[in-house]
């Protein structure tokens, strides 16, 4: 093991290093300076990099709003389990298209929008999410 020269006037020595089936990894040593010393074990533990075991949803779904009544942004959460075009509209009681917040091709996974109607009355809304065959949509409350 190699001496290394700390910050200061301290001085560190790694002492030993060590790994795990789990790929752990162990670093001990020791550092000093004339006033002090510490012994110490650093353990860097493994985790996957990037997002290759985030599980695949197994079906479409479209969540419910949270918050629900909202003042003046909620959010949207759906779950995609296969790369579509998906559409996230909102409507009024009444049918009228009031905002579009998504329309774009989207990779599987779960996927939330912020949704803001802070310019739109108190009252019921529909949001429908269309990807590919699949339609749903839930209420959701504007309460100022």
């Amino acid at each position: 093991m190699a001496h290394y020269k700390g910050p200061g006037d301290c001085n560190a020595h790694p002492v030993g290093i060590a790994a795990n089936n789990n790929g752990d990894v162990y670093l001990s040593g020791h550092s000093y300076t004339t006033n002090w010393s510490i012994i110490s074990t650093i353990k860097y533990a493994y985790s996957e990099i990037g997002d290759d075991n985030i599980p695949i949803p197994d079906k479409y779904s479209l969540f419910q709003n949270y918050p629900n009544p909202f003042n003046p942004s909620t959010i949207i959460r759906f779950a995609l389990p296969q790369q579509t075009k998906v559409k996230l509209q909102v409507f009024d009681l009444l049918g009228r298209d009031i905002a579009l917040l998504l329309d774009e091709e989207m990779q599987p996974g779960e996927h939330q929008v912020e949704c803001k109607l802070n310019h739109l009355a108190n009252g019921v809304y529909i949001y429908r999410l269309s990807a590919g065959h699949f339609v749903q949509q839930r209420k959701m409350v504007l309460l100022k």
